[in-house]
């Protein structure tokens, strides 16, 4: 009877079996799908044969030994579950011994493949172990074995079609892979003898799960062998279970190793190191082509009381590679991951108390741990990217973004603390209810909500209000049942200690009743305060306090003149009120007849005045503020036509906005004074001096003019008194918008100045005179002023100012200069500076420049005046003398004299003088000429120097001939033309062409007759050079000759260069 082989059973870790048949198995890393049949595939035929009792012997100890040869320990196991017994006999037949295991346990790899965990499986099934971890039953020794048996299990039935006989029912079933070449299989071979050791303990744990990395790369690379079943007998079920401990010696080692190759003389047996290779090699080839994305999620959070937060981000890989993390770190806190449970901890950097604080974290998930480094990890690198491009393979790593909530571990109340107002007086203004607030919280800087709440002693009428504050978010919401004013809305603390400092508070009654009123406040968090604040509002009775004046006198009045202020300051105080309602004036005592109290009212004042001259009352009225009241009484006059000497007494009484009187009346006094005339007195400063010829000079400088009793004059005279002389002139040009006007009597050297006028106007009319004079040159004459006001009362004394007379000093003419003209050339400056000195006239009215010495017929001297200057020129070429005219200052002078030039026709190597003389305005003359020495010489040729060496293709391009070229011409800036000509093997078809240059005042002209290029023009240095480089040469014929070009240049002057060559070849 054939035993079926159980599907996807594992192994347990500890079960000896399932260790040595790992041993096995795992020798084929090539393998990478479940070792299952195919539903129609053709069963193999076993590698084993029989070879009898003594065979089967031999076989189980070279298994041992390659066992032993790869961990040499003793094995035990406690478990009872599914041993395998024979019929006859309860000893433990092991599993049968699978080519390839013991390689695959010696090299102790850790990673088994998925191929590898069903070969366990359906070995496990053959054997008769369930997947609960079953033992070997009955717990008697292997050399307790009945030798009958071991006959019966080594004559199985050579026929390939029988099935075994019943005495292998002793025998465990096994699977053994077989290449699936499509070759026919024999359903009933019998299994391999079993082996007469057990697995020691160190085979335990070489098998791993099977969703490992290396079992997803098997996977994915497709099934290369399948695994035939080997049916036995059915297996008794287990009696009993016995600890089994066995070694293996040398000669068991040396028995497996010769016996193994006749078990399988077709399948040589297979080195461990390179089943692990070919593993390895598998798992790279799985993730180069085949790789899946790390795949993640739900991610789960957990807050703990200290903070922090727990997060896992079930992360894990399709493929079964390894994960390793990489973590970018937060703006508020410190990632790490726990080794341990796996999970990522957030830990912020402050605690968090008051507001939740938001952040994120990034992690990078990387599936590439055992990715090859050097020149191999590139070359898979690039594979592992062009499977990524048709879509075979996905990216290595994956990048989440890990949003981050704390909550606050604490949260503190907010904390208001006032200082009270300074209470409120029925009847009046409301008034703040604090004087000031401070708001705290120490975990939040916004408040949701203040309730204010008059709590004790409220009265009908109490009123608490709040008027919204420009950019203040606070609303406000007053409740007059419960008394109970709310501010809400989110906003800062700054904000709401705005608004509580904002609230007023008023009452209608209840006098000397001490209101205690509430403040609540909340967080933006939802956190209330602790306790509300109190805040103590006095409520006091109506008070109506009187009024006080408190006036200062004027200076008293003087009979006769204008009125006068009645006080000269004032002070009204009032405790209760700020407006006052009326103001009575009243002249109480030794008041006379004609005396008055007048008022004009101040602009924008609304007080008005009303006179009773029966009373001598003066009432000024109105609603005003006690400052407009203040102005108003400033304002009010007073005046008297008798009674000198009475000092008046003045009452003022005030009665404020709410009809209360002051107490007792404000007094001031007015004294009156006889009407005194004090003379005015006049103050000149000055001590002039006239220059005989010049123009008349101001008579003084500066002049004060005081009267202790009079603002204006009617009258000032001012007489050249001592040392006159005949032609001596005071004159006066009244100034604008003046009054004064003046008259001169030359016979009495008096000049009077008349007209009533302030005494600044008197002022500014004396500074306008003006003194001359004719002769007396030396002589100080002295000149008084006298001055009368307004009423005719004269000054006691006079003002005196001494002027002076002198003669005219000559002025003085320095003039630098040496030009040399070139003849043929434009004229030179005569002069390069020049200095005019005059110590008495700032004016000059001519100058002549004359050719003095060695002048020659074609000498010129010209001039054209500059810019805004007055003085024009005569030519006289008779005499040689350019003469300037015209009064001007020294400055335009000199700048005249700067313009003049100098040029000349002949006379080359003769040095002419040239002397400067001028005149000041006075008309006195320079006693000594300046003098300048100017040259004349014949102009120097230019000097060309022209630079070829290029070449023309005929019938290309047209070519620049004049690679570089330079002019020097050392009396001249200017040219005024430049020719350039093909002198030697010039051909008919040679053409020079010049376009012409933006901003260069050059033309051209060709003559192809004479071959030659003239440009023309004034023009500087420079800018013929860029037109001699700028010109052009084509040709059409003669070919392979070199032109000679000729360049010619002639100056401003008419003074042609030497011709400057350069070649050109054509080919």
């Amino acid at each position: 009877m054939c035993a079926a082989p159980a599907r996807h059973r594992a192994a347990r870790r500890g079960a000896p079996d399932s260790e040595w048949k790992n041993f096995w198995v795992a020798g084929d890393p090539t393998d990478t799908g479940r070792a299952r049949s195919g539903r129609h595939a053709r069963k193999t035929t076993p590698y084993s044969s029989h070879i009898g009792r003594v065979g089967a012997l031999a076989v189980s100890l070279g298994v041992g030994l390659a066992v032993a040869n790869s961990s040499g320990v003793a094995y035990a196991d406690s478990d009872t579950e599914s041993s395998v017994s024979s019929p006859g006999n309860d000893s433990v037949a092991p599993g049968p011994s699978v080519p390839g295991a013991a390689d695959a346990a010696q090299d102790g790899e850790t990673d088994a493949t998925d191929e590898v965990d069903d070969d366990i499986d359906e070995i496990d099934d053959v054997d008769g172990d369930d997947e609960t971890d079953e033992d070997i039953d009955d717990g008697e020794d292997v050399g307790d074995e009945d030798p009958d048996e071991t006959d019966e299990a080594s004559d199985l039935d050579p026929d390939p079609e029988s099935e075994p006989p019943a005495e292998e029912a002793g025998a465990e079933d096994a699977q053994v892979p077989v290449e699936s070449d499509g070759a026919p299989a024999s359903a009933g071979q019998p299994s391999v003898p079993p082996r007469e050791t057990e697995p020691t303990d160190e085979l335990a744990g070489t098998v791993q799960d099977a969703d490992t990395e290396e079992s997803s790369a098997a996977e994915s690379s497709g099934a290369a062998t399948e695994v035939v079943p080997l049916t036995g007998a059915p297996s008794p079920e287990p009696t009993a279970t016995q600890e089994i401990t066995d070694s293996v010696g040398l000669f068991t080692a040396v028995v497996s190793n010769v016996v193994t190759p006749f078990a399988d003389p077709d399948a040589p047996a297979r080195a461990p190191w390179l089943d692990a290779l070919l593993a390895w090699v598998r798992r790279q080839i799985n993730h180069t082509f085949f790789n899946k994305s790390p795949i993640y999620g739900p991610i789960t959070t957990e807050q703990i009381f200290t903070g922090q937060l727990l997060i896992d981000l079930h992360a894990t890989d399709p493929n079964g590679d390894p994960l390793t993390y990489d973590i970018i770190q937060p703006e508020h806190g410190w990632v790490f991951r726990d080794i341990i449970t796996g999970r990522f901890i957030y830990t912020p950097y402050q605690l968090v108390a008051g507001d939740p604080l938001q952040d994120s974290f990034q992690v990078v998930i990387r599936d590439d741990s055992e990715h090859p480094t050097g020149a191999l990890g590139g070359v898979m690198s690039l594979l592992h990217n062009v499977a990524r491009m048709f879509g075979l393979a996905q990216a290595d790593n994956v990048t989440v973004t890990v949003p981050v909530f704390v909550d606050p571990v604490i949260q503190l109340p907010p904390l208001i603390t006032p200082v009270a107002g300074l209470g409120y007086t029925l009847g009046g203004d409301a008034v703040k209810l604090v004087s000031s607030v401070l708001v705290a919280d120490g975990d939040s800087d916004h408040l949701a909500e203040v309730i204010i709440k008059i709590a004790t002693l409220a009265q009908d009428g109490d009123l608490l209000e709040y008027a919204t504050i420009e950019g203040n978010p606070i609303t406000a919401t007053w409740d007059a049942q419960t008394k109970t004013l709310t501010l809400s809305g989110v906003a800062t603390k700054a904000q709401y200690k705005q608004a509580i400092e904002a609230i007023t508070f008023s009452a209608t009654q209840g006098a000397l009743l001490v209101r205690g009123v509430t403040i609540s406040a909340t967080d933006a968090d939802g956190v209330d305060n602790i306790a509300p604040v109190l805040v103590a509002v006095a409520v006091l009775p109506a008070l109506h306090l009187p009024p006080l004046v408190t006036p200062l006198p004027g200076l008293g009045y003087t009979l006769g003149e204008a009125p006068v202020k009645l006080v000269s300051a004032v002070d009204i105080a009032d405790g209760d009120s700020s407006s006052l309602s009326k103001l009575v004036l009243k002249i109480a005592t030794f008041a006379q007849s004609g005396d008055v109290l007048g008022y004009v009212a101040p602009s924008g004042n609304p007080i008005t005045g009303s006179w009773d001259a029966e009373t001598k009352t003066l009432t000024l009225s109105g609603v005003a503020t006690k400052a407009q009241y203040e102005e108003a009484l400033k304002a009010v006059t007073f005046a008297a036509t008798q009674g000198a000497l009475l000092a008046r007494g003045v009452t003022i009484s005030a009665t404020d906005a709410d009809g209360v009187d002051n107490i007792a009346p404000g007094f001031v006094t007015v004294g009156v004074w006889l009407a005194t005339q004090l003379p005015p007195l006049v103050t000149p400063v000055g001590a002039p001096t006239h220059t005989l010829g010049s123009t008349p000079v101001k008579v003084v400088a500066a002049v004060d003019i005081a009267d202790g009793d009079s603002q204006y004059l009617s009258e000032a005279v001012l007489k050249i008194a001592l040392l006159g002389q005949n032609g001596d002139t005071l004159g006066y040009v009244a100034p604008s918008g003046n009054p004064v006007t003046g008259s001169w009597n030359a016979a009495a050297r008096t000049l009077t100045l008349s007209g009533v006028a302030t005494k600044a106007q008197y002022e500014e009319a004396i500074r306008a005179v003006t003194f001359a004079a004719t002769q007396g040159a030396g002589i100080v004459r002295t000149i008084t002023i006298d001055v009368t006001d307004d009423t005719g009362v004269q000054s006691l004394t006079s003002g005196v100012v001494l002027a002076g007379v002198r003669w005219s000093l000559p002025p003085l003419v320095t003039p630098v200069g040496a030009p040399t003209h070139t003849v043929g050339s434009a004229p030179v400056k005569l002069v390069s500076g020049v200095d005019i000195a005059d110590g008495d006239s700032a004016y000059l009215s001519k100058a002549v420049l004359r050719i003095a010495l060695l002048g020659q017929n074609g000498d010129t001297l010209g001039y054209v005046a500059p810019a805004g200057n007055p003085v024009t020129a005569v030519w006289d070429s008779g005499t040689r003398t350019l003469t300037l005219s015209g009064v001007a200052t020294k400055a335009q002078y000199e700048a005249a004299i700067k313009a003049v030039t100098f040029s000349a026709t002949q006379g080359v190597g003769i040095v002419r003088t040239i002397t400067v003389d001028v005149s000041d305005d006075t008309g006195v003359q320079s006693l000594t000429s300046g003098i300048v020495l100017a040259g004349a010489r014949n102009p120097l040729p230019p000097l060309v120097t022209a630079f070829g060496g290029r070449s023309y293709t005929v019938g290309k391009q047209p070519v620049q001939p004049i690679s570089a070229v330079d002019i020097v011409d050392a009396d001249s800036d200017y040219l005024t033309r430049a020719t350039v000509e093909v002198t030697l093997f010039g051909r008919s078809g040679d053409v020079l062409q010049f376009s012409g240059l933006a901003g260069v005042p050059i033309t051209a002209s060709y003559d192809a007759g004479t071959r030659t290029l003239t440009l023309s023009g004034t023009a500087t240095k420079a800018q013929y050079e860029a037109a001699l480089k700028a010109i052009t040469f084509t040709a059409t014929g003669g070919s392979w000759t070199t032109r000679t070009l000729a360049v010619r240049v002639t100056d401003d002057a008419g003074v042609r260069s030497s011709a400057g060559l350069l070649t050109l070849s054509v080919w």
